[in-house]
């Protein structure tokens, strides 16, 4: 776990982060919740909410085709820095 430590600080968003940074979190219900998935909701701090919306919005594009290998990747890396940050946002948002 160490080296992983390392290659993500906690809560402090990556460099290669382009999307938009909320100043203040929010309450956030998974996307799924009316189709009988997980209805928790959790609360996000700006930063968590920041690469949440991030990693939807790329999440659309990608299953329209429309996003780079470079964005995917991305994408990816978003994910791991928020199952890292918030573990049990993660499980309830995100993997579905």
């Amino acid at each position: 776990m160490t080296n992983v430590k390392k290659l993500y600080s906690f809560q402090k968003l990556p460099k290669w982060f382009n999307g938009e940074v909320y100043t203040k979190g929010a309450t956030v219900k998974n996307p799924h919740y009316y189709a009988g998935f997980s209805k928790e909701t959790h609360k996000l701090t700006a930063n968590e909410l920041s690469m949440y919306v991030f990693i939807i919005s790329s999440k659309y594009l990608s299953e329209l085709n429309l996003l780079s290998v470079q964005s995917y990747k991305n994408m990816m890396e978003g994910r791991d820095w928020f199952a890292l940050n918030n573990p049990n946002a993660f499980y309830d948002l995100l993997e579905y």
